[in-house]
């Protein structure tokens, strides 16, 4: 049996890069050589026939273990070169968000808290950058701008622009500060107010949209928001669809409904909608 290389989706949606096919020396088994792309970027093996077979889901779908997603003969050191985020940054960025996480434990209200996206959630929003090679990226949803690093640091490797609204002006001014720091204000955008104006005013197309803002607002954004995503390889990326499922049930069947497109939920920390 062969095996593409290429960058394959994990059914509950993780990256991993297929690097080689070898043959195990006693028993001539067929082992997949794979790299996670996330985390520590560590490489495991596993049987051929185990990563290619499908698994049977709750709701009863069968689905592949392992889906090809990008086509490429990409090696180790340009994973290694190109796309491992460097120690500078994470170091940074790790730090940054314990301290987001320190501000947050100390508000009793929710909307004085930061509620930045978790670190596994924003390593899987860079892989997406990485994969889709967007041009133009849209964030809804600034906060102080821990989501907004990482989308900048991926956008910067890919040569893409990214605009981020914020309704807070003293947050968006944090996050700007943010990204000044980490010298990747360079094709930013910070534009402060209601995400609504916005999207009714704004004439730009985009090709990769993050929605994480206050989730009764979905399904007002939705005309808007279908609007400027590219009809061709536009994709919008939704979190908190699994930990707060009750709050975007409506937005959510509004997508399923429009046949035009194809949204899956993956079970990455609170869940992400990807459409």
């Amino acid at each position: 049996m062969q095996l593409q290389r290429g960058i394959y989706q994990h059914y509950k949606g993780q990256l991993y890069q297929v690097l080689h096919v070898a043959t195990h020396s006693e028993t001539e088994e067929k082992l997949v050589v794979y790299q996670c792309l996330y985390g520590d970027y560590s490489i495991w093996v596993r049987p051929l026939a185990m990563f290619t077979e499908t698994v049977m889901l709750e709701d009863d779908r069968e689905v592949e273990r392992f889906k090809l997603i990008q086509e490429g003969e990409t090696t180790l050191s340009k994973v290694e070169g190109d796309w491992m985020m460097h120690a500078e940054f994470l170091s940074k960025v790790s730090a940054l968000y314990h301290r987001f996480q320190e501000h947050d434990s100390t508000q009793a209200d929710r909307i004085a808290r930061f509620r930045n996206i978790e670190p596994e959630s924003a390593q899987f929003l860079a892989q997406l950058v990485h994969i889709q090679q967007p041009q133009q990226i849209l964030e809804i949803g600034t906060s102080t701008g821990y989501s907004t690093l990482w989308l900048a640091y991926a956008a910067q490797q890919v040569n893409a622009r990214l605009t981020t609204l914020e309704i807070d002006a003293e947050r968006s001014q944090q996050a700007a500060s943010h990204l000044a720091d980490f010298n990747l204000s360079n094709g930013v955008e910070f534009w402060v107010g209601d995400a609504a104006e916005y999207l009714k005013q704004s004439q730009a197309i985009f090709d990769f949209i993050l929605l994480d803002a206050e989730r009764d607002a979905y399904v007002d954004y939705w005309p808007d928001l279908k609007r400027l995503m590219c009809v061709s390889r536009g994709v919008l990326v939704v979190d908190n669809v699994l930990s707060h499922a009750d709050q975007v049930t409506d937005f959510i069947t509004i997508i399923q409904q429009d046949e035009q497109l194809n949204p899956s939920t993956l079970e990455i920390v609170v869940g992400w909608l990807v459409v």
